[in-house]
């Protein structure tokens, strides 16, 4: 089973492979927070949501929509100054 753990080194593993002006601590803390919010889904039981439900453990939050959303949101509210090009591969 994964852990909030093993999701923020793969996290800081993959964003070592950017080159050095975007590797600061901004970088590194998003995508720590990045790769472990897609588990707060389980807040959801405290709400009723059902485990198996499109918005309990392992549903929406975490597809491929919410993934492509959530990077949008972030390089646009913490990348706005940076070249578009650098942009789009931090999306990618």
């Amino acid at each position: 089973m994964a852990s909030a753990f093993g999701h923020a080194f793969s996290a800081l593993a993959i964003g070592s492979a950017f080159e050095k002006p975007i590797s600061k601590w901004k970088f590194w803390a998003l995508g720590v927070i990045c790769s472990i919010l897609p588990d707060a889904d389980v807040i959801a039981f405290q709400f009723g949501i059902a485990y198996n439900s499109f918005w309990g453990h392992r549903g929406f939050s975490h597809s491929f929509v919410f993934a492509l959303l959530l990077a949008l949101l972030v390089t646009f509210i913490f990348y706005r100054n940076i070249n578009p090009k650098t942009r789009i591969a931090l999306i990618l």
